[in-house]
């Protein structure tokens, strides 16, 4: 189709259209705090793929243990999580940076 011929519309739109779906489904904070918190935790490190993928994982899977089991509503959990795990990545890399 000559609609998605230009490589910027062929991401933004279907992104477009999954950030839309992904929001009704989850939530707002959710979302935005998955693209935020991984993005920001790896913004001008070496690598930072790996570092934005860490955080996500670990964020992820921290709050959804934090969920079961302390009985917490997982969406806030996870978004908690996210915000620790970014925070941690950031404070690892500067004091690693010092050295």
């Amino acid at each position: 189709m000559a609609l998605f011929r230009h490589p910027l519309l062929a991401f933004y739109l279907p992104f477009a259209i999954a950030i839309t779906a992904s929001v009704q489904a989850v939530g707002v904070y959710l979302v935005f705090a998955s693209l935020i918190f991984p993005a920001l935790s790896a913004w001008h490190s070496q690598r930072p793929l790996l570092i934005a993928g860490a955080v996500g994982i670990a964020g992820y899977l921290s709050g959804l243990a934090a969920s079961l089991w302390l009985d917490w509503p997982s969406g806030p959990a996870i978004v908690t999580t996210l915000a620790v795990a970014a925070i941690l990545a950031t404070v690892t890399r500067v004091i690693a940076a010092r050295r």
